[in-house]
């Protein structure tokens, strides 16, 4: 499971620079940048937790 922890590194860093790159731009697209950046941290973690879970069980 140490692949979904990495997973997780990355979207954080990839989500990072997306909100970086969006402060030049409209309120609206750095509202969806910040939105895309929270779920590429979140979705590996919800992954890692649905499949231990299934596993435990």
């Amino acid at each position: 499971m140490a692949l979904f922890k990495v997973l997780t590194f990355v979207g954080a860093v990839i989500g990072l620079l997306l909100v970086v790159a969006s402060f030049s731009m409209s309120a609206p697209q750095q509202g969806a940048a910040a939105a895309v950046a929270v779920f590429l941290v979140i979705a590996p973690y919800c992954v890692h937790g649905v499949m231990y879970r299934s596993r435990r069980d």
